[in-house]
């Protein structure tokens, strides 16, 4: 069963579950004028802080952990725009907030790391992950210089996540 992904309110997120033989595939994969979405679980006591954190910025960019592996629990999603400083036409852009179990906000606007988050989202649900699926962060080259994607090292154990709830 496939969930599919909802906008970043608390009472929305704690619902809306669609059954399909095939993963619904969310509109800011290809829009960026959508509204904001997160994949959080917003029964956690310090959801709200976390959520309000991730829509300001992040803690550290994407950017600066290329080859390094980290582990996302969670994830949200938000259009902004900005000017292109060459054309100066207006550009709509996708940020990606990926939320550690530690709670620390990895950021990036890359169409690779909304790529690798539909991927990895097919196969572990449109939901919050527990527990953590790890990471590798890649820069991949393309025409225009380089894109971030995200590569799939592993997901943690059950016995981990319940470790790490004190259980």
């Amino acid at each position: 069963m496939a969930a599919e992904l909802v906008p970043s309110t608390p009472d929305a997120n704690t619902a809306l579950v669609r059954p399909s033989d095939t993963p619904a595939i969310p509109e800011w994969m290809s829009k960026a004028s959508v509204p904001a979405m997160n994949t959080l679980d917003m029964t956690k006591p310090n959801a709200m802080q976390t959520l309000s954190k991730v829509s300001i910025g992040c803690d550290q960019q994407l950017s600066d952990l290329i080859n390094e592996e980290i582990e996302i629990e969670s994830w949200y999603a938000a259009p902004y725009e900005k000017v292109d400083e060459k054309t100066g036409e207006l550009i709509q852009l996708v940020y990606i907030g990926l939320i550690s179990p530690t709670g620390v906000i990895y950021g990036c606007s890359s169409i690779g790391v909304r790529r690798s988050l539909l991927l990895l989202s097919q196969q572990f649900g449109f939901r919050h992950w527990i527990p953590a699926v790890k990471v590798k962060v890649r820069a991949v080259k393309v025409a225009l210089g380089k894109m971030f994607a995200l590569e799939f090292v592993s997901k943690g154990t059950d016995a981990t996540a319940n470790n790490k709830k004190g259980k």
